[in-house]
């Protein structure tokens, strides 16, 4: 199955034991995503080595069920308990073969090993809980205002994202944590990282957040939450509305006084060599750094725009884009 899950079905017996311990050796943390990258250079086509290195880093089957497995079984050699079932981890006996002979003792044996039930719950309580769903939502509110308020960006789908984050962290890093804590602050630094990333792509001056297709239509990434328990890789809606709105706040800045476009753009995430000079720093890194807040009250402060200004700025952008 491990085969299936990252295409290389055909492939010679031996290259694949090569392929395939280097694909756990990755996973558990042995060697480095250069040196993976690497060694699938060497025995794989190009478009087989990017095929693994996606499945290596979403495919659920790989980074639960058999790292789950891999993980008990080792341990069960050392704690006297009885070699776990492959069947109750989802695993076929192929694959359970190949992982029970991996060499885990680069590994900190005091982290426990869980069913897949049990590492569900800790995965529910640190990416999903009342707290962690509170901490996202404020984070989302901080850093991601423009975008819900001018862009027409979802709350949810950022929320969901940042969620997306904190799974593919504690996925990527388990089992190597020194108790629970360990696995919540993880998660905590996966939803700031994804949170970041959402920032730059949807403000990034060179890289547009809707993408044109071949028809004409334009599309946006949408996150279904049900698909973050098998890190299932978000699925594409139309959404050409929101590409006319988004046009029509670009021509409605166009027709401001040129301080205020300047203003509107920096607040966007464009490079301003005057702010940034201002700042002492790259306004796009302060961007990623600063408060919300201080950022718009500097950006206020070199481009003279007064706070009752700038709010009644924003109050007219809003009334022309509701009237169309």
């Amino acid at each position: 199955m491990i085969r299936n899950e990252i295409g290389v079905q055909q492939l010679d017996p031996e290259v694949f034991l090569k392929v395939g311990a280097a694909l756990f050796a990755y996973l558990f943390r042995r060697i480095s995503h250069k040196r993976f990258q690497s060694i699938l250079r060497n025995h794989l086509e190009p478009d087989a080595v990017d095929k693994v290195l996606n499945e290596a880093r979403t495919n659920g089957y790989l980074l639960k069920n058999c790292k789950c497995f891999a993980w008990a079984h080792f341990r069960s050699r050392y704690d006297d308990s009885n070699p776990p079932s492959a069947s109750k981890f989802k695993i076929d006996e192929e694959d359970a073969d190949f992982l029970r002979r991996l060499n885990l003792s680069h590994l900190n044996l005091d982290f426990p090993a869980y069913t897949l039930a049990e590492y569900q719950g800790i995965l529910d309580g640190a990416t999903s809980d009342r707290a962690v769903s509170l901490k996202i939502a404020k984070f989302v509110s901080r850093r991601m205002l423009f975008l819900l308020k001018s862009y027409g960006v979802q709350r949810e789908d950022l929320e969901n994202e940042c969620r997306l984050g904190a799974l593919r962290s504690i996925y990527m890093r388990y089992p190597a944590f020194d108790d629970l804590q360990h696995v919540k602050n993880t998660a905590n630094t996966g939803i700031h990282n994804a949170g970041e990333d959402l920032v730059k792509y949807y403000t990034s001056p060179t890289r547009q957040r809707l993408q044109k297709t071949k028809d004409g239509a334009f599309e946006a990434r949408n996150v279904d939450l049900a698909s973050l328990t098998e890190l299932e890789t978000p699925y594409v809606s139309n959404l050409a509305s929101i590409q006319e709105e988004v046009a029509h706040l670009d021509e409605l800045v166009k027709t401001l006084e040129p301080v205020e476009q300047a203003y509107m753009r920096v607040l966007k995430g464009e490079h301003d060599a005057g702010f940034s000079a201002h700042l002492g720093e790259d306004n796009r890194d302060a961007l990623e750094s600063m408060a919300a807040s201080r950022y718009r009250l500097e950006a206020r402060r070199h481009f003279g725009i007064s706070n009752k200004a700038g709010k009644e700025l924003f109050e007219w952008l809003r009334a022309q884009l509701l009237d169309g």
